[in-house]
């Protein structure tokens, strides 16, 4: 890679653009030794005086994100399984980080109750493949988790989606962390939806915490009291 930076440097001499050896080398890098690549970067950022590091980072997030996008499109639009199950593929992002941007957008796309309990099964269904992962660093469940999160949650709708819908990227902090309290965050209430109404935590967590949060925006402050949620827990159930 370090071949392309004589190349690299004349382009940028010629247009009069500044840039130190340490960008140079993070254009390189990034390009994965494709000089055809590394040129198409240099012109989108041909506006700029001067290259630097955190602009690369600018234009690489702004890629990064074109492609979840594109992603998100096929898994929830989708109920194709052969379609959405290769959506990640090339896709730079870990699983977790994926899953928060599912997680985030899932409700925007899903609006049939039936449809909505079905994908978020498949996010448990995925959730406890990664915890046993984590526990036990068994990595071939990565594929179980891929498969959940993709063709599970394109298939769980009964039919395709073709309405518009804007995504979003998650306001939290991409983390696996945030995605545990997240997830935990959701279980508790399931466990006090399944005290309230004398049911399984499966069946409270499955089949009706999807239709609670979907009556929750027109019924907060008496759901609130009879589950005896707290403030965080109601604000989980307003999004």
């Amino acid at each position: 890679m370090t071949a392309m930076m004589p190349a690299l440097q004349r382009i940028l001499d010629k247009e009069k653009i500044k840039a130190d050896d340490l960008v140079l080398k993070t254009l390189a890098r990034r390009s994965g030794g494709d000089l055809r690549g590394a040129i198409t970067d240099l012109q989108t950022l041909a506006h700029a005086d001067a290259l630097t590091v955190e602009g690369l980072e600018t234009l690489s997030e702004r890629e990064h994100s074109e492609s979840i996008m594109q992603a998100l499109v096929k898994i929830l639009k989708s109920t194709d399984p052969a379609v959405a199950v290769s959506a990640l593929d090339l896709v730079d992002e870990d699983i977790d980080e994926a899953i928060l941007w599912i997680d985030e957008n899932l409700p925007k796309e899903y609006k049939s109750p039936e449809d909505l309990a079905r994908a978020y099964e498949m996010l448990s269904k995925a959730d406890v493949y990664r915890g046993r992962i984590r526990r036990w660093q068994y990595w071939r469940y990565l594929a179980y988790v891929n498969m959940l999160i993709t063709a599970g949650i394109a298939t769980a709708k009964d039919k395709k989606s073709t309405s518009f819908v804007t995504y979003s990227r998650t306001t939290r902090l991409l983390k696996q962390w945030m995605a545990n309290q997240k997830y935990n965050k959701r279980k508790q209430i399931a466990q006090k939806l399944a005290v309230a109404t004398h049911c399984s935590y499966k069946k409270a967590l499955q089949e009706t915490l999807p239709y609670l949060q979907q009556i929750f925006k027109n019924n907060a402050d008496q759901i609130t009291k009879e589950l005896d949620l707290d403030e965080e827990e109601a604000e989980w159930m307003a999004k």
